[in-house]
């Protein structure tokens, strides 16, 4: 991410796409549309699964842990949504970075942030 916003010259070397095209791959070869539920199932299990634990350890604020815990499980919910619900949409529509590079970079970004 440094590279893409203070060494853009740097960034293109390394990550530009004009020796790619995206239409060189058929978008049915690209499209993984099994795997792609199957992320966002899980997504939506785990999510569902981790909602009520966040709701119950915001409860117990006042102790030092349970803070801890409360801003980890945040953390986890909102890598969980990079992870498993934008990766599995890409994967169905068959997106490829070269696609749009910018909203993968910031969304790989936060998902690993």
């Amino acid at each position: 991410m440094e590279q893409y916003f203070f060494h853009q010259d740097t960034f293109q070397l390394h990550y530009n796409c004009s020796f790619y095209s995206t239409d060189a791959i058929p978008l049915a070869e690209r499209q993984h549309p099994h795997l792609g539920w199957a992320f966002i199932s899980l997504f939506t299990a785990f999510e569902l699964i981790y909602l009520p634990i966040l709701v119950v350890m915001g409860m117990n604020l006042q102790q030092s842990c349970y803070k801890l815990m409360f801003f980890m499980g945040v953390v986890d919910v909102v890598c969980m949504v990079v992870n498993g619900f934008m990766v599995g949409l890409w994967a169905i529509q068959g997106v490829v970075y070269c696609d749009s590079p910018t909203l993968q970079l910031i969304a790989a970004s936060v998902g690993n942030g």
